[in-house]
């Protein structure tokens, strides 16, 4: 299976989920390095847990991928 991007941002907090969502988007999936946090940040930020939340609430399944140690992405994960 391969992965292909539908849209590119700058950064994850200037997408309009809402638009998303109303197209019939449900799913998102997001890398961690230097996509969701920089590569020395050793936790998601509040910011990051805000956003994440409010996703959720809205109705997106929300999945990450990274080339990382399980361990990094754990701690996302369960953030």
């Amino acid at each position: 299976m391969n992965l292909k991007a539908d849209y590119f941002f700058e950064n994850i907090y200037e997408i309009c989920y809402d638009e998303l969502y109303l197209k019939g988007y449900k799913c998102l999936i997001y890398d961690i390095d230097n996509t969701v946090a920089t590569y020395d940040e050793k936790t998601p930020s509040k910011k990051l847990q805000d956003l994440f939340n409010k996703l959720k609430e809205k109705g997106f399944s929300l999945y990450l991928l990274s080339n990382n140690s399980n361990k990094r992405v754990q701690i996302f994960a369960e953030n």
